[in-house]
């Protein structure tokens, strides 16, 4: 009896996360882009940090490839989700693996979405974020990206 109550106390504690975590999904991703030292570091908050199975993420400056803003229909969805959250229409938050790529997504029901594609090498092929203001962000990070491929290239002589 007393072990048939315990998987009954389990079974609703672990629905009653579940559930939870499937409410605060519909909120917008709670993360941070900032820069420094060369590189962009994307921070997770609250929820995302359990949706995503990660804190942070880290991208050097000159291994970014291209940033811009898309519509999330848009975008192709590849590889299996390992780790994070995935609820079809809700969200899909974390790490999306083939077997030559990677991709990180934070994502819920938005309509448009950050992509930061890199170039081969790096942990990730590409970050997909929804976030509030997309479009300044993309700005502001591809000035910081062309910067930074500008102090790569080789200085000449006038």
């Amino acid at each position: 009896m007393a072990r048939v109550l315990g998987t009954e106390i389990f079974s609703i504690v672990v629905a009653g996360i579940v559930g939870l975590m499937l409410l605060n999904a519909r909120r917008a991703p709670e993360l941070t882009i900032d820069t420094s030292d060369g590189c962009i570091v994307i921070r997770l908050h609250g929820w995302d940090v359990l949706y995503c199975f990660r804190r942070r993420i880290v991208l050097a400056l000159q291994s970014v490839e291209s940033v811009y803003v898309s519509r999330l229909d848009l975008i192709p969805i590849e590889g299996l989700r390992w780790p994070g959250t995935g609820f079809p229409g809700l969200i899909r938050a974390g790490s999306y693996r083939t077997a030559t790529a990677r991709d990180f997504w934070d994502v819920r029901t938005g309509h448009e979405a950050l992509v930061i594609e890199t170039r081969p090498g790096g942990e990730f092929r590409r970050v997909i974020l929804e976030l509030a203001d997309a479009r300044s962000e993309a700005l502001r990070l591809r000035s910081l990206v062309r910067r930074a491929g500008e102090e790569r290239l080789p200085r000449t002589e006038p």
